[in-house]
């Protein structure tokens, strides 16, 4: 029985992924909105809270000193509500509608590039929130994998061309052998075991157990093109050889 599964080693293509669950991710219009909701509702009074928030998000010196700046101004304000009610001043219901007109107007203005840059709105991906795409189909998965498994077998010939030892270290062509390296599934036809170049390559046991009888008689193959040659291996199967053997010279 190979290791990696109960079958034998594991490809990339084996993992079966899942239908991605369609679920709600806020546009740029809605990330953020309650900034302005809470500053009209409260006619301005409240204006300080958004600003406090990007202050405690963002952390910058100059969206502090505006969190700061806007709460003076609010205590202000209700403090000018304050001594109104109390001394019945035309003069100070004028000075706290105006205060409170102007607070309510600068607030929103202001409110629109802090929320952008608080929910990086100017980003791809709107700052990690992906707007809602239909679920990749079935096909699109299986295309997937398999060019994923092409770009790993690539990366790992590029270290079997580049450090032969690295490679052996990594059991690159060896998944029967407890490793944590994928290679994309690629096999060493020097060196694996018969059942495991028939896995990989999907060919028939004899296939390989021809390959791996010519390697022994040879005592290891130069190229692929001897294993090809010598065990007399037609144009498919030759071409999945090519995709998926390597030959590594013996210890």
């Amino acid at each position: 029985m190979l290791k990696g599964s109960p079958d034998g080693p594991r490809r990339p293509y084996d993992e079966v992924v899942s239908t991605p669950t369609r679920r709600f991710h806020p546009g740029p219009h809605q990330r953020g909105a309650w900034y302005w909701v809470i500053t009209v509702l409260s006619f301005g009074l409240l204006a300080a809270v958004p600003f406090i928030h990007a202050a405690w998000a963002v952390r910058t010196r100059k969206l502090q000193r505006m969190a700061v700046g806007l709460g003076v101004v609010n205590f202000v304000v209700l403090m000018i509500y304050s001594l109104d009610e109390e001394v019945s001043s035309a003069g100070l219901s004028a000075i706290a509608s105006l205060s409170h007109l102007a607070l309510a107007v600068a607030a929103v203005v202001m409110l629109n590039p802090v929320r952008r840059k608080v929910y990086r709105l100017d980003e791809a991906g709107y700052g990690g929130y992906q707007p809602y795409h239909p679920a990749v189909s079935a096909q699109q998965q299986a295309v997937a994998a398999v060019e994923y498994g092409r770009h790993l077998r690539q990366e790992a010939r590029k270290i079997l061309h580049r450090d032969p030892m690295m490679a052996r270290e990594l059991r690159i062509g060896r998944p029967d052998l407890p490793r944590t390296y994928d290679d994309g599934g690629l096999v060493d036809l020097n060196t694996a075991p018969g059942e495991v170049i028939a896995y990989v390559c999907g060919i028939r046991p004899d296939l390989a157990d021809r390959i791996v009888a010519f390697r022994d008689r040879l005592q290891g193959f130069s190229t692929l093109d001897e294993a090809i040659v010598y065990a007399e291996l037609d144009a498919d199967v030759a071409q999945v050889i090519r995709d998926r053997g390597f030959v590594l010279a013996p210890h």
